[in-house]
């Protein structure tokens, strides 16, 4: 390895390790932060669709909310937002029964 390869080399790989750092923190950021608990689960009567009530938590700068999401039938909850209803108590400045909530 000649001497100006060597230079070259040395900032090239110091770059291509922090684009990689980058691109794994971008990559992340959407997905993965936020952790669902369901509560409960109900079919509905003609079985062609399931609502499903559950906890989300999506880390020490938000708070935890309640939802409510409706699925196709068989599909999982996973990692998604409630699309029915949405309450949180806006980190405790709302009382329990006077959470903030959203129609979906």
């Amino acid at each position: 390895m000649t001497p100006t390869t060597r230079y070259l080399a040395i900032p090239a790989l110091g770059l291509a390790a922090v684009l990689g750092i980058a691109y794994w923190g971008l990559a992340g950021f959407g997905s993965g932060w936020c952790a669902n608990k369901q509560i409960a689960a109900s079919d509905s009567p003609d079985r062609r669709a399931k609502v499903v009530v559950f906890e989300r938590d999506c880390g020490a700068t938000t708070d935890f909310s309640t939802q409510v999401i409706i699925l196709p039938p068989g599909e999982e909850l996973g990692d998604r937002r409630g699309n029915v209803l949405v309450v949180d108590s806006d980190h405790g400045r709302r009382g329990a029964r006077a959470g903030r909530w959203t129609l979906g």
